[in-house]
């Protein structure tokens, strides 16, 4: 689970702001919160968190800037600085004292009973910073730090959490904390050195590793729904589990799955030199590749037993006479397309312990569509550890009925071209039976635009 994620001097946020899933002063709606356990050995008890939040904000007041920070540091942290597409200084342009500054982020998690503070700055250039820790309510524990003093490397490690079973293992260890480059992350570089393999007991690290690589989905207006096809193809039950879940939406979708093509079908207006690569991947042995022809349809192509093989993704509907009949993605509305891009973390979401974050929860979507998702979700994963997470313009989700107030996040940007974020929980006279759409849509809370009367603006003609 997410406890806190938090970024200072990156793009529009100059100053800190933090997404703190811990429960505020609410008490409503207990089922939304997960429950940190007591630990019997030294009576530690686990941080609280809850299952979701939502942010909202005008056009351009940081919402998206915000989980850029939370994607560019996932991929900072699971492929390095080349892999991100935030490669180079991220720092907030508009005072030119921030730019000579790094770009900070912070993420507080729980993985299973533990929970870890895992910290990085990086300067475009150099990791100026990084930490790693377990913590409780009121006590903490360094497990690595990494600092750089003087314009030198200065590296601390606190490696009791780790008993080594051998004078090889630590020395591995150790060898991989001085190899790690100035511009990396050394998480990053346990990785890439297989720390799973040759210090399979390491689980701090590797439990920290493991959730930013399968616990933490994040989803974008222009994200494609590419985990779909894999997941019909390797999981025998994902079919009937995403037809279920679409079934909830009212969209007309009788199924959902893969019908096998010709190859060539697949390929047919893609350029020459990609299909080279394409079949130089699965010569080597690569488990597949996912792409998007001219038709805007989408395949999965796979190397089985030496033979190349294309999968269409298709739905499939019923027709007037209660006969099937197939369609094409493009012959599906945008709101039934943006559904798919943002089903394989639902799957995720509702069946495994995962964090989904979805950028635009309502582009494309019906409201109705947008509130089931979440009464779904908080219904079907009642006691689990998933989140959901989205920022969005939807205020008829602003219902006290629906979510807490503690749920419920706002993002402003000053005159200055500055971004923060706050939560509603920081309103003191919000009653439980309060209306805060119509609060919010009012402007009681900030986060909505401030539009110029048109009638005012000249135009030349």
């Amino acid at each position: 689970m997410l406890i806190r994620f938090e970024l200072e001097n990156y793009l529009s946020f100059k100053d800190s702001a933090m997404l703190d899933m811990v429960p505020g002063l609410t008490r409503s709606k207990e089922h939304h919160v997960v429950r940190g356990k007591e630990q019997k050995n030294n009576k530690k008890k686990d941080i609280d968190a809850l299952k979701t939040a939502f942010i909202y904000g005008a056009n351009a007041s940081g919402k998206s800037n915000f989980i850029r920070g939370m994607d560019a540091a996932r991929n900072f942290i699971l492929y390095g600085p080349k892999s991100s597409s935030d490669h180079g200084s991220t720092a907030f342009k508009l005072d030119p004292a921030c730019r000579k500054l790094p770009s900070k982020f912070s993420f507080t998690i729980r993985v299973e009973d533990t929970t870890y503070e895992y910290s990085f700055s990086y300067d475009g250039n150099v990791v100026q910073q990084e930490c790693l820790k377990e913590v409780k309510k009121n006590w903490e524990s360094i497990i690595f730090s990494r600092g750089i003093k003087e314009n030198r490397k200065d590296y601390t490690f606190n490696v009791e959490g780790i008993d080594f079973k051998s004078a090889d293992d630590e020395q591995f260890f150790h060898f991989t904390e001085k190899g790690t480059p100035e511009s990396d992350l050394f998480l990053t570089e346990c990785k890439n050195r297989g720390f799973r393999k040759n210090i399979p007991y390491a689980k701090a690290i590797l439990d920290v590793l493991d959730w930013f690589e399968n616990k933490l989905s994040i989803v974008f207006p222009s994200s494609a729904f590419v985990g779909l096809e894999v997941a019909l193809h390797d999981n025998e039950d994902a079919q009937d589990e995403i037809t279920n879940i679409l079934s909830k939406f009212d969209i007309g979708i009788n199924r959902i799955g893969l019908t096998e093509v010709e190859p060539e079908l697949a390929l047919e207006g893609i350029p020459e030199h990609e299909v080279d690569k394409i079949k130089k991947r699965l010569k080597k042995g690569d488990s597949g590749a996912i792409l998007t022809n001219i038709r805007e349809n989408r395949y999965l192509i796979r190397a089985d037993d030496g033979v190349n093989r294309a999968f269409k993704l298709a739905t499939t509907h019923i027709d007037s006479e209660g006969e099937k009949v197939e369609f094409d993605l493009d012959e599906e509305s945008d709101g039934t397309r943006r559904l798919l891009e943002v089903l394989p973390g639902m799957l995720g979401a509702f069946s495994s312990n995962q964090v989904f974050v979805i950028d635009e929860l309502d582009r494309s979507l019906h409201s109705a569509i947008s509130r089931s998702i979440i009464s779904s979700f908080l219904a079907e994963t009642r006691g689990e550890m998933s989140q959901l997470i989205v920022t969005t313009h939807d205020a008829s989700l602003l219902d006290q009925e629906l979510l807490r107030k503690d749920e419920i996040w706002f993002t402003q940007k000053n005159q200055q071209g500055q971004s923060c974020l706050y939560s509603l929980e920081e309103f003191q006279d919000i009653r439980a039976d309060k209306d805060i759409n119509t609060g919010y849509l009012a402007g009681r809370f900030g986060g909505v635009p401030i539009i110029t009367e048109t009638s005012s603006i000249k135009f030349d003609r």
